[in-house]
Parts: C-alpha cells; structure tokens; sequence
C-alpha cells in the first residue's frame, strides 16, 4: 500500500486532575525539556474537541527530536472524571507509553526518588533491559534500555537528552478492526519489527500469563502498539467517559505544510474517519482538528507553523546553547580532561573549584563543583556520570537561573573525539535569554577551542 504524505506522530497528550507533578515527573524524572505551556477554551476548542465550553491549560515537553513533544492538559471545564479505581492495562484505549532511556539505572534511581519504583519485574540482559512503573497520575511507562528503533528512527536534534519516547499502546476490542481504521485510514505502515513485545513482557504492568493479538505500526520515530487482549479481555471505557478524563488522552499527526494537512484530512473523511467539525480550526499559528476513528480511538491532525514552534512547543522555551568540537585524542583522555573539576581551571575559561566529592569518583555522580564567570557564581552538581562517554550536571544554585541542565557527551568519530556540551536554561528575568545565550555560547565555545589546544600540548609533551 503507498501513501501520497508521510504520517508521523507528533504528540502524546495526557489529562491529569491537577498541578505541575505531572509534567515535572516526565522533566525531572526523565530529563526531558520544557517546551512552554498553553490556556485555551471556548468556541475554537469545542470546534476542535467538541466538549461544551471547555475551559483548560497545558504544558508542553520534549525530548530529543524536532517535531515531537509531550502534552499535559489540565481541564477545569467540564470537570474530567478520575480514571476506575481497578484500572488495568488490558482496558481499551490508550494504554501505554515507552521510553528508551540512555541510563537505565540511573533514570530508576531518578523515578523512584519520585515514587515511582517498578510496577514488576525488571526483565532482560544488561543493554536489553525493560520494566514499567507508573506515573503520579497512575499511567503505565514502561522503559526500555535497547533502543527498539536503532536502527531507523530519525536523527536526533538533541542527542544529549537522556529519554526518548519509542511507543505507544492502545488496547483495541477488534484488532482487524483497528488495523483497517490505523493503516487504511491514518495512513500508518506495518513496522518493520514484527513485535515491540513478547508473552513474558506482560508480567512487566502485571498481565502476567495474559493472551493477546498485536499489530506494530511505523509512526515515524514512534511504534503504535496494538493489541486486542483476549484474556482478560479488555473492558471498554467507562459510561460518560469524555476525551477530557484523566488518562493518556491520544496521538497527534503533525504534518509540515498546509497543503499536507488539508490533503490528509480531506483523505480521512474519504475513509471513514469522523472530525469533530467538518472545517479544520486555524489560529494563525497552527492548523488542528480532532477525529474519532471507527474503531473507537481518537486521533489529532495538526500541522504547527515552523515560524511559531515556540508558541505552540515544538521548541524547548528558555535558553538553549550546544557546541561541537572534534579532537585529535582518544575519548578516555578527554573525558578525563573535561571531567578534571580542579583542573578544568587551568585551560578553561571559567574558575572552577569543587565543594563536594563524588562517590565512588571524586569528580563523578553526586560531586558538586563551583563555577565562577567573572563576578557571578554558580554551584553545580553531577546527576549523571557514564565514563568515558558523558556526564550531565544541574546548577543548584545561582543568580537569576530557573533551571539550569548542562550535559557534554564524548564518542569517537572515526580515528578522532567528538565534544558535545549542550546546555538548556530557563531565566527568571525577562528578556534576558538573547544576551544570555550569546555570552555562554561564546563561553562554551572557547572552552572547546582551549580544550582542544590542552589536547594538542598534552600531546606534544608526550611526544
């Protein structure tokens, strides 16, 4: 079967009942990046969405990819209904979200400290671990710690963000009803992997001994999972459920032009799928409209103008500054030259000294380091150390600095060294992000370019 437009998920939106925790899990937890937030309601949303006069904000994050982000809506018009007290994975609808995460027990370390430890087992080899947990508001995450898409998902934009959303599952009462509804209708192709999951993998959001019929589809980066549980068999959505209850909500197909979007919606109505409204919603900054499927999901088309990605979150908000550089030295050696907290000040621009030691590494997780850059102060600390390959560290405290995310990754690039120190900020000063990013982009810079100087003199000696 071809397709004239390719079809990519763009987003996963979640609802929940209340407060930042949500979205804070996913940053905080998974490391993902702010993308800014959003109130909207009235006659354009119920345009979109068809609920009377709904009322509701949201938040946006990313991870690594341009054109993707995570959504949290927060209604407070109509009044979502919680999710059943005995929810279980097999009910129909959205069910699940995967992550392939870069450290995998690191990021265990990060949830539980959130409260969130393993829903069951933790299953696989080393590199090919898995295991599930459940968010504050009781969605199922499971991670995984072997990319399931080495191999053909898109080149990230942000390497250094530690989490990337793989999947998606949806519990379907029909699974030949779903596949015509998901690949004749959406346009998604079969995935090349037979199977995002095995029976064992049930055990994981405790389905253990549970029988199903799946399908795995190509959502351009993200796998939509569907499976038709035949034992249990999957009980539908509650009576007077609404799109707005708490729970994951649904995906979004985000195309690139106007003429993509009318064209696949204009498609989607030809095959059977149902929009709220017969006309898109168009706001200047993007184009949107919600449809129900036949077989019973509810999926987003919209397509967010380029020139408004950071009003509409396709764009990290705050400061974002990243710098490369490549280097005539083995990875070992300049990780050890980047990681050299005392001594970082000998050829960096900025004086640095350390306050804390790490454990076991001195320099590694837990230290805590001071950074002076002339009269301001800076005391930041290691949250994630993988030698010789990366470390990320956090500013706990500072002048003027919200959050504070600063990562440098190092991996071999043919017979040399490849540097990269990413950095995201958010201010507490308006205005202030312009001159911001352009001094610590001059700064960073000049960090790598004297790194690479230290590198050349270090090998002269030797020589």
């Amino acid at each position: 079967m071809k397709h004239v437009d390719p079809i990519a998920i763009g987003q996963i939106a979640f609802n929940h009942l209340g407060g930042d925790r949500l979205s804070e899990w996913y940053r905080e937890g998974l490391g993902l990046l702010p993308s800014g937030a959003t109130f909207f309601g009235g006659p354009p949303a119920t345009k979109v969405n068809g609920l009377p006069f709904p009322l509701f904000g949201g938040r946006w994050l990313m991870d690594g990819r341009d054109w993707f982000q995570l959504e949290f809506f927060r209604f407070l018009r109509p009044t979502p209904q919680p999710r059943r007290a005995d929810e279980t994975p097999a009910d129909l609808g959205y069910r699940r979200v995967g992550f392939h995460v870069r450290d995998f027990d690191a990021t265990l370390a990060s949830l539980a400290e959130r409260g969130s430890e393993p829903w069951g087992p933790v299953l696989g080899a080393p590199g090919e671990r898995r295991t599930c947990v459940r968010d504050p508001e009781g969605n199922w995450v499971e991670l995984m710690e072997a990319d399931p898409l080495t191999d053909s998902a898109p080149a990230k934009t942000r390497p250094e963000v530690p989490a990337t959303v793989r999947s998606v599952t949806i519990s379907v009462a029909d699974l030949d009803a779903a596949r015509e509804a998901w690949v004749e209708g959406v346009g998604l192709e079969p995935a090349k992997i037979a199977a995002l999951h095995q029976p064992e993998h049930e055990a994981l959001w405790g389905l253990e001994g549970a029988s199903s019929r799946c399908l795995v589809l190509d959502g351009g980066g993200i796998l939509v999972e569907l499976v038709e549980y035949t034992s249990p068999k999957g009980r539908p959505r509650p009576d007077g459920y609404r799109i707005c209850d708490q729970g994951l909500m649904n995906v979004a197909i985000a195309v690139r032009d106007r003429e993509t979007f009318d064209r696949t919606f204009a498609r989607w109505v030809e095959r059977g799928l149902r929009p709220t409204n017969p006309t898109p919603l168009e706001v200047g900054i993007f184009r949107v409209m919600y449809f129900d499927l036949p077989s019973g999901q509810n999926v987003e088309l919209i397509y967010p103008r380029r020139w408004a990605w950071k009003l509409t979150g396709f764009a990290p908000a705050g400061v974002e500054v990243a710098e490369e550089v490549l280097l005539d030295a083995p990875p070992e050696a300049v990780f050890a030259a980047l990681a050299d907290h005392a001594g970082l000040a000998r050829w960096s621009p900025f004086a640095m000294e350390r306050l804390e030691a790490g454990n076991p590494d001195p320099n590694g997780l837990g230290a805590l380091r001071r950074v002076r850059m002339g009269p301001l102060a800076f005391d930041e600390r290691v949250i994630s150390w993988d030698p010789p390959h990366h470390y990320t560290y956090t500013v706990e405290k500072g002048p003027l600095v919200r959050r504070h995310r600063g990562d440098v990754q190092v991996r071999r690039d043919g017979d040399r060294t490849r540097v990269r120190w990413a950095i995201q900020i958010g201010l507490a000063l308006p205005g202030a992000g312009k001159p911001t990013g352009w001094l610590l982009r001059r700064k960073v810079r000049g960090t790598l370019d004297r790194l690479a100087g230290e590198i050349a003199r270090s090998g002269q000696r030797r020589s």
